[in-house]
């Protein structure tokens, strides 16, 4: 059984915690794909990697084409052997080959509720590309190119594998896995009988590690705003208690009424290692939108001076104090950081946008109209240009 991953350079310091947690848990080497050069320069130098590039893009390749990328190199290592596919923010909790490897199925595939929304909405659930095993067989190597194609089709991975299998006529079964309710199909690819199995959601949890320490493996949801700082989380953790889990503190049962379990614990988790290590104000910044979700108001504002007290220079976290800021009335200081925003070559599109929005709202329209045209080149630079010239007819009509 080959275990791969991929990952680009703005990812590295998350596979480092994935080794890291990982490794005592997953039998033999890694192979890594890997999406760019500075991906490749670092991984090529690390124990227990077989590093591999990527087929070749541009810089700017439009988000489909990473996926396609990805999956030609996933189909490669599919040809001569069994394929375990984890993706760096899927994290081994408990040794999961001996489970995977008892299953008669074709593919094997953890489980989420998210896209496509019209899939979930007809089966309960849709099968997530983040986990899956793929045996090396005639059949799987048929349904691969199948997949490929609505991939091509479709500019996503997910996506076009459930659609596909709705096409095909995918209907399932409940099945006893260990004891956890696990669902299964059987069609026809090839002319051969194909079985499909969606393993448990308490198998592979789509939770927080430190609020499901049962799992065997954690493939947590993470907020793109909130990168940075769930990986420092991770690592802190890491540190101080040898585990993502944070030795279970933080279950995610303990959630209140009307708060998301996975905002309770990761807000709990944050308070424990933030009391240790009092320094991170992508952490203070974090917890502060958090508590403004809990309602919390004044939590919240303690937590965000403690993030401006630090002085924090990443976009993610300016944007995170700018933003919660202008929801706390406090606008004089949220424009201040968001405006800060402007022409930083780290600043994501999505937040771009959003601070652009949140700006133009607040009458500081030079600098959203600045944060929506760098919104605009990034995504025209990703391929969409029909969004892109929506943000600029929006700049100019603010200018």
């Amino acid at each position: 059984m080959k275990i791969v991953t991929s990952v680009n350079e703005p990812y590295l310091g998350l596979l480092d915690v994935w080794r890291r947690q990982s490794s005592r848990h997953v039998p033999g080497s890694t192979t890594v794909v890997c999406m760019d050069e500075g991906a490749f320069a670092r991984c090529a130098l690390l124990d227990g990697v077989d590093a591999v590039r990527a087929s070749s893009g541009p810089a700017t390749a439009a988000r489909h084409d990473f996926w396609l990328r990805r999956f030609d190199a996933l189909a490669t290592a599919h040809e001569a052997d069994d394929l375990l596919h984890t993706d760096a923010d899927a994290f081994w909790l408990r040794p999961v080959s001996p489970l995977l490897g008892g299953l008669p199925d074709d593919m094997i595939f953890s489980r989420e509720y998210g896209i496509p929304r019209t899939v979930a909405a007809k089966w309960g659930f849709v099968l997530c590309c983040g986990f899956f095993l793929a045996r090396s067989t005639p059949a799987t190597r048929a349904f691969f190119a199948r997949w490929r194609d609505a991939t091509r089709r479709r500019m996503d991975d997910q996506l076009a594998l459930n659609e596909l299998l709705v096409e095909m006529g995918a209907t399932w079964a409940s099945v006893d896995v260990e004891g956890r309710q696990a669902e299964r199909c059987v069609i026809r690819v090839g002319g051969a009988s194909f079985s499909i199995l969606a393993l448990p959601h308490s198998t592979v949890s789509r939770e927080p590690p430190y609020g499901a320490p049962d799992a065997f493996v954690a493939h947590p949801y993470f907020e793109r705003q909130f990168f940075r700082s769930y990986v420092d989380l991770m690592d802190g953790l890491l540190d101080e208690t040898g585990s993502v889990t944070g030795a279970g503190s933080f279950p995610i049962a303990a959630s209140p009424e009307g708060i998301k379990p996975r905002d309770f614990a990761t807000g709990e988790a944050l308070r424990w290692l933030l009391e240790r290590r009092p320094d991170n104000p992508a952490h203070w910044a974090h917890l502060g939108q958090l508590s403004l979700r809990m309602s919390r108001p004044v939590e919240a504002g303690k937590a965000l001076d403690a993030a401006q007290s630090l002085r924090p220079h990443d976009s993610a976290t300016l944007f995170n104090l700018g933003m919660g800021l202008a929801a706390l009335g406090r606008h004089r200081e949220a424009v201040g950081h968001l405006r800060g925003l402007v022409g930083r070559a780290d600043l994501e599109f999505d937040l771009a946008r959003k601070a652009s929005a949140r700006l133009a709202r607040l009458g500081a329209w030079p600098a959203a109209t600045e944060l929506a045209i760098h919104a605009a080149r990034t995504v025209s630079m990703a391929g969409g240009m029909t969004l892109a010239a929506r943000l600029l007819r929006r700049a100019v009509a603010r200018g």
